[in-house]
């Protein structure tokens, strides 16, 4: 019988993948493809699916400030303070987004 869809990960390569990110959990799918000489998707698939692993992007992130937790709370003081003084306010802008949404 003939075998339909892209072959099967043989277990070596599922073997030196695993070694692979055990010595370096850091190391990122790109650099283990290039290593181990497999395409990236590869190495994505048998991560996920086969060692049941959670590859990510680490991301570069900004420290808070004070001023951060400042801003909102500023902004959603005045917003309710301009609701309470104008009690069209709400009502103007969900009614314009809504025939905005009409004219579309």
């Amino acid at each position: 019988m003939e075998k339909h869809g892209q072959p099967r990960v043989s277990e070596e390569i599922v073997e030196l993948e695993k070694q692979s990110f055990v010595l370096s959990p850091q190391k990122s799918t790109v650099r283990a493809s290039r290593e181990l000489g497999i395409l990236r998707e590869i190495v994505w698939n048998v991560l996920r699916r086969r060692l049941h692993f959670k590859p990510y992007r680490l991301q570069l992130l900004q420290h808070l400030n004070p001023d951060d937790f400042a801003r909102p709370f500023y902004f959603y003081t005045r917003m309710q303070q301009a609701m309470e003084d104008d009690d069209d306010l709400a009502g103007y802008s969900a009614t314009r987004r809504l025939s905005i949404c009409r004219e579309r």
